[in-house]
Formats: structure tokens, C-alpha cells, sequence
């Protein structure tokens, strides 16, 4: 009797330890998954607009996040793109990271250039362009902006964004900072560029600090080929 007591309890031992092998062995595996369907959760490309001088995205869903660039590589890119020791415009970017709460964290910079009506993802209310000299001016109330960029100078003037005044059809935004003013008319005709075949929706003359540019204009949504 004392036999097979000893023996049912060396039976129990047995299968008791085997059944603990058997949970540890699922639960590692459970954890594994977990890990491996986070990890591919939380690892996503991202494109939007760099807002520099906040340090946060805007994708081109509308959500906004705070950076923390792991890679080290967008803030070199930054400088190379954009003008030095003057106002920063924001920038393109197609990056890789995980998010979290409300940051995202990138270890990835897939892309990186200068915002253009081209490639921005985020709607702009007018974009404006001339030429003798070049200038452009980007009209964005999603980016609380009226910014005016002459390349030949190197000089990008910014505004805060402010709703426009219509009448008929014309648009006008006149916008001030510490220091200087803009005034920008907008009438609803076709307009050439003079140097390519693209026919344009808006004619625009820009008036900034009593110096008048003449040129046209892109409203979002415009195809222009």
C-alpha cells in the first residue's frame, strides 16, 4: 500500500511539473507574438510637413506630433535645406518611426526636402508664383501661414496667416509682423506663368513693403500639369 502511494505522488510530481513546462512554454509564446504584432504595430512610415520651428509633424491625415528623432539625421537635413539664420519654412518629409502617445519617435529619414505645391499633403488655401525675379507665396491657414520666399535672395519673409476679404472675384489678404506688410489681390481668371503652356485659375499681384509682384496663382485642388 505504502508502494503505490509513493508511486501516485511520484505520478503527480511528474505530470504537475509538465503541465507548468507546457504553461511556460505557451506563455513565452503568447509573449513573443504580442512583442512581434506591437512591433509591427508601432513601426509605420509617416509623411507630412516638418513644422521646424516646433519640432512637430503634421501628417497628411491632420494628426500633429511632437518629434524625437532617434536617427539623428533630420536636423542635419534641415540645415542643408533651408536658409540660415533666417525664419525657417517647414519641409516635406517621408519618415519611419513608432508612436507613441502623443510623440513620435523616428529612427528613419526616408526623404526630405523643401515643401512646394507639388508635394505638400496638408490643403493650402492659394499658392502664388512669379517670375523677373522668382518669387513664390504660400497661403495656409492648416499651417497659420502667408509666407513669401524669393529664391535669387535667399529670403523668405513670414506672416501669420489671416482670413481673406471677397468681393465679387477677387480675394484679398493683407497681413502685418513686427516689421513689415503684405497685400494680397487674387482674381479669378485664367493666368499664364510666360514661361511654360500651364494655364492657371487665379491672376494675383503681391504688394510687399510698396515693392508689387504680378504673377498666378494655384487654389488647392488645382490640376496643373
Amino acid at each position: 500500500m505504502q508502494k503505490l502511494i509513493v508511486i501516485l505522488i511520484a505520478s503527480t510530481f511528474i505530470v504537475a511539473c509538465g503541465s507548468t513546462e507546457v504553461k511556460n512554454e505557451d506563455s513565452s509564446a503568447a509573449d513573443s507574438v504580442i512583442q512581434l504584432t506591437k512591433s509591427k504595430i508601432e513601426q509605420i512610415y509617416v509623411s507630412g510637413i516638418y513644422i521646424v520651428a516646433e519640432n512637430k509633424i503634421q501628417t497628411c491625415d491632420g494628426a500633429v506630433y511632437t518629434l524625437l528623432d532617434e536617427s539623428g539625421k533630420l536636423a542635419d537635413l534641415s540645415k542643408e535645406l533651408m536658409l540660415e539664420n533666417k525664419y525657417q519654412s517647414n519641409l516635406f518629409v517621408h519618415v519611419k518611426g513608432m508612436i507613441d502617445a502623443e510623440k513620435l519617435v523616428i529612427n528613419e529619414v526616408v526623404n526630405a526636402e523643401p515643401k512646394n505645391f507639388r508635394n505638400t499633403c496638408i490643403s493650402y488655401e492659394y499658392w502664388c508664383l512669379g517670375n523677373e525675379p522668382f518669387w513664390q507665396v504660400q497661403i495656409s491657414k492648416n499651417e497659420n501661414l502667408i509666407d513669401f520666399y524669393n529664391p535669387m535672395e535667399q529670403e523668405l519673409v513670414h506672416f501669420d496667416y489671416v482670413p481673406a476679404v471677397e468681393m465679387n472675384n477677387t480675394v484679398v489678404y493683407t497681413a502685418k509682423n513686427k516689421k513689415q506688410e503684405i497685400k494680397i489681390t487674387l482674381k479669378a481668371q485664367q493666368c499664364s506663368d510666360g514661361m511654360s503652356e500651364r494655364a492657371y485659375s487665379h491672376s494675383v499681384s503681391v504688394v510687399l513693403n510698396g515693392n508689387e509682384y504680378k504673377g498666378c496663382a494655384i487654389k488647392f485642388g488645382d490640376k496643373i500639369e
